[in-house]
């Protein structure tokens, strides 16, 4: 009996301090040699690109509900996945274009202004007066740099019919119906979905 209390205790004890020794140990490990602190190297390489998908998704947003995007249609029409007459084509062409111009200037700015904020921290010239200013600065550049991909994603509703729009969400795999009745998910017996959502009655 006592042989397995103190067994019990020996292992409660080591469990503690492995989970302290995790806790502490930060998450940051392997980081402090990037050229940009906040920034991941793969975000660094999407922002010099112009690329929306930096820093979790820039135009999300709009994507998520239901705004196309520009490049997803070209590369969508492409593929044969999605009709574009050649004027539409042809005017989401240009439309990219101007956008990834912008979000390159705008995501190359973004990349310094962070290296700024590292180096006041790394020579240790930030005060609170200077820190506010600098994030200020961030803040705006972020915000232009997202506008900019927004901005494209609702201009694509000026472009495309109320169809393709419909069409862009099934091929990008989004669910267009919010009614269970429409669609059965997959690994569903039919007839036992419709039954247990009452789409028959």
């Amino acid at each position: 009996m006592l042989k397995s209390i103190l067994t019990t205790l020996l292992v409660l004890v080591v469990t503690s301090m492995t989970y302290a020794q995790t806790s502490i140990t930060s998450p940051y490990v392997g980081e402090e040699s990037n050229p940009v602190k906040y920034l991941s190297t793969k975000d660094i390489e999407l922002l010099q690109a112009g690329s929306g998908m930096a820093l979790g998704g820039l135009a999300k947003s709009a994507e998520l509900n239901g705004y196309p995007g520009p490049r997803h249609v070209l590369d969508a029409h492409k593929e044969g996945q999605f009709n574009l007459s050649n004027e539409q084509e042809e005017r989401i062409q240009n439309l990219f274009e101007s956008m990834q111009q912008e979000a390159i200037s705008h995501g190359t700015a973004l990349i310094e202004a962070e290296k700024t904020l590292d180096r006041m921290f790394q020579e240790k010239e930030i005060s609170e007066e200077n820190l506010k200013s600098q994030l200020e600065i961030l803040s705006s550049i972020q915000a232009q740099l997202r506008g900019v991909h927004l901005s494209a994603h609702l201009s694509m509703m000026e472009i495309l019919t109320d169809e393709q729009i419909q069409r862009y969400q099934e091929v990008r795999g989004y669910s267009t119906s919010s009614n269970p009745c429409d669609t059965v998910p997959e690994g569903h017996n039919a007839e036992m979905w419709r039954k247990h959502n009452g789409c028959d009655q």
